[in-house]
């Protein structure tokens, strides 16, 4: 089976930036950042020390980059973790008094994991977890993919200076703050229109990853065995999303669609639970949420 694989990892936060705090406000970039971003720094820095460099694409919204660049962001996210870490370990202490033994394991699983990330990013990446993208992506363990200034959706913008103004922006944001120039384009929700078309080459994109049910319909259809399919502009290749693709095939020409296997890591903090929660069966999710939260 001949192909590629390519793991690209997704992060978005809408604007929060000194938007409040509890209940709501700051909190979603807040777990954005402890519960999928700096988990995946380490692992990525983890791998590089070991002499290992997995090559992945990073599709960070220039919004997410933009606010991880932030010193208040920095400042509050410290702060809003320092707080989260005295609510397990109240938890944990009351539960213990309850007899509530396993609800008590998981407030210090959490308190203990909650730790190892404030140490990070305090210690091993001095808060500026966009310094540390950029330190990746400059030793080519990691490729930056431009997005929308302000990851709007593309085919919902009627005027051609809005696209460009979005593409443009987009891209000068990531090379500032990243310092690479992107190739490829990520597009908001993988929307295609093909207003875009004369505005790729001007942008510099050798690539961009769509969604199948966004493009033309004479380019719509992908069968089992990810037959290419052509769109204009030339020389510009857009990668459709498909969640079961048995493999991609190999092209020199850059006109075509692929239908390539796509690995998508999503910043929400349900899934990065999932992957840290110890693996006990009586382990109730009422009381792992409550001991998180």
């Amino acid at each position: 089976m001949n192909g590629y694989l390519a793991l690209i990892l997704t992060g978005h936060a809408p604007y929060l930036r000194a938007a409040g705090r509890e209940p709501e406000g700051e909190d979603l970039l807040h777990m954005t950042i402890a519960d999928a971003l700096v988990p995946t720094l380490n692992a990525l820095f983890d791998l590089r020390e070991l002499g290992l460099r997995p090559v992945v694409a990073l599709a960070y919204s220039p919004v997410l980059l933009e606010q991880l660049a932030d010193s208040v962001v920095q400042k509050h996210f410290v702060v809003w973790m320092e707080r989260h870490l005295a609510r397990l370990e109240q938890a944990a202490t009351r539960w213990d008094a309850e007899g509530q033994a396993h609800n008590a394991y998981l407030a210090r699983f959490y308190l203990e994991w909650g730790r190892g990330i404030l140490e990070s990013f305090i210690g091993r990446y001095s808060r500026n977890l966009t310094a540390a993208l950029r330190e990746l992506c400059a030793n080519g363990t990691a490729e930056p993919l431009a997005g929308a200034a302000t990851h709007a959706y593309l085919p919902l913008l009627g005027r051609a200076e809005s696209l460009r103004a979005q593409l443009d922006v987009g891209a000068l944001a990531v090379i500032r703050l990243l310092g690479v120039r992107p190739r490829g384009l990520w597009l908001p929700e993988c929307g295609y229109t093909p207003a875009l078309e004369a505005l790729l080459r001007p942008s510099g994109a050798r690539y961009l990853i769509v969604d199948p049910s966004s493009l033309p319909a004479n380019t719509r259809t992908f069968p089992s065995s990810a037959t290419p399919r052509t769109i204009p502009p030339p020389r510009s290749a857009a990668f459709a999303t498909t969640p079961f693709a048995p493999s991609a095939p190999t092209t020199k020409d850059a006109s075509t669609v692929a239908s390539p296997t796509r690995a998508r890591t999503r910043s929400s903090s349900t899934s990065r639970r999932s992957t840290t929660t110890p693996s006990r069966k009586s382990a109730p999710a009422a009381a792992a949420r409550s001991a998180r939260y």
